[in-house]
């Protein structure tokens, strides 16, 4: 993958959540929140997870290009207010709903340290919500505005797959 600059990666690192969009089969576009559970520098492959039986999974499945966008609301106090969407490719794995997902955890525990308590909460709340699939993103273009500047173009580096 070709190199970022550095506050990409920071803003990437440094969020507390994203929005990751995808769209519906009518082509309507649907970002909500989620947490980011891993994203591999060398390659840029970015990893949420899902519970199995949401939407989301589906519109991934059906129409693979989907965007992630970082920005300020997402990001800890005092942190720069870089803003960066990432377009890509994704690709849904659920061939281990009940625990392939848990390699990740870290990732998304280091983000929300209250998720190792409100897991079990949460499966008895949303029935199958630790039944999660993996979706891994593969980014074709990141564009980012740093410092949250929107009156600049952003800066874009194209991904050379």
């Amino acid at each position: 993958m070709n190199q970022l600059p550095d506050w990409m990666y920071h803003a990437i690192e440094e969020s507390f959540t994203c929005q990751f969009a995808s769209t519906t089969a009518r082509d309507i576009p649907v970002a909500l929140p989620v947490f980011l559970n891993h994203f591999d520098p060398d390659t840029g492959t970015l990893i949420i997870s899902s519970p199995a039986a949401t939407k989301r999974v589906e519109n991934v499945r059906q129409r693979p290009k989907v965007a992630i966008l970082f920005s300020p609301v997402g990001i800890g106090p005092g942190e720069p207010q870089h803003v960066l969407l990432v377009q890509g490719l994704a690709e849904v794995d659920d061939t281990n709903l009940e625990s392939g997902w848990k390699r990740y955890f870290a990732g998304w525990a280091r983000r929300q340290p209250s998720t190792r308590e409100s897991l079990a909460r949460m499966e008895q709340v949303i029935p199958g919500y630790t039944q999660r699939a993996i979706i891994r993103v593969r980014p074709t273009r990141f564009l980012g505005w740093p410092d949250g500047n929107f009156q600049q173009s952003p800066e874009v580096v194209e991904v050379n797959q």
